[in-house]
């Protein structure tokens, strides 16, 4: 918690799970009951109650203020007070900015919003409940990284999220949306070899962990490098001011389509050993 600028830190694992319950509840409302099974699961101890009681009056003498009602307790606290609520809010934002085409908004307004993230959601807190609400914050993280880096692409930033995509694609080498992005950000930077490599890096740690190739996304992204089709080159910039007594440039003519002529890659065919000794058999008596 911050309070007038300083950080106050909560020294028990109840006190922050009380919080981060109460914070997380509709309404910031939340039964006694409701909160032993958030902190403590199918296996309370005897003094959960009591624990919970005492964790709510460790915040009280932190300033928070909690109401209590029916056995409810209830947490005064503003959207505007709550990382959480504020980051919502301000992705919500972002993704009205991309809509119109407002990209530099975007990226600023993500920027900011990821910047309110002092690492995993609930860290620390392990119940399952705790752990399957911290899945739901964390994707939406990563979520909200993708989009600022697809604004990023659209301002032309290849060059400036290679080394952060390195990163995000060692951190999570199964998540084919950074692999994507990692591909158009080093084939725009005249880097196509390891575009496709970062390709066949994924593609074969697919095959081997989960016995499955990447999506037609990220396929028909390979194609198109492979083709260096046109369209992976057009990043969508501003166009810069107009020269003052010159009339703005009028919008940018759409590329003329480019003919798919080319079939399809062939698969990999797996699992027809039986069928397949059958053909060849027959190919090679001449039948």
């Amino acid at each position: 918690m911050w309070q007038h600028g300083e950080e106050i830190r909560l020294a028990t694992r109840r006190s922050r799970g009380v919080l981060a319950h109460l914070l997380l509840s509709p309404a910031r409302s939340a039964s006694v009951e409701s909160l032993i099974d958030a902190i403590y699961g199918d296996t309370p101890t005897k003094s959960a109650r009591n624990q919970v009681h005492r964790g709510v009056g460790e915040l009280r003498k932190c300033g928070v203020t909690i109401e209590v009602h029916d056995n409810v307790y209830r947490l005064e606290a503003a959207d505007d007070d709550v990382d959480a609520y504020v980051f919502l809010r301000l992705c919500d934002r972002a993704r009205a900015e991309a809509d119109d085409g407002d990209h530099a908004a975007a990226a600023r307004t993500l920027g900011e919003a990821l910047d309110l993230w002092r690492g995993p959601a609930l860290a620390g807190l392990d119940s399952e409940a705790f752990l399957a609400e911290a899945v739901v914050w964390n994707e939406r993280m990563l979520a909200a990284t993708e989009a600022r880096i697809d604004a990023d692409l659209a301002l032309g930033r290849h060059r400036e999220v290679i080394a952060e995509l390195q990163r995000l694609t060692e951190q999570h080498p199964l998540r084919e949306a950074f692999c994507g992005q990692l591909m158009l950000a080093l084939y725009r930077s005249q880097r196509g070899s390891e575009a496709l490599q970062a390709f066949a890096d994924l593609e074969e740690r697919l095959r081997d962990e989960l016995g499955t190739d990447p999506g037609p996304a990220l396929r028909d992204l390979r194609t198109r490098i492979l083709r260096q089709d046109s369209v992976l080159e057009r990043a969508r910039q501003a166009p810069a001011p107009a020269p003052a007594g010159e009339p703005a440039p009028g919008p940018a003519r759409p590329p003329a389509p480019v003919p798919r002529q080319l079939p399809a890659r062939a698969g990999v065919l797996v699992g027809r050993d039986a069928e397949l000794r059958r053909i060849t058999g027959v190919l090679e008596d001449g039948g």
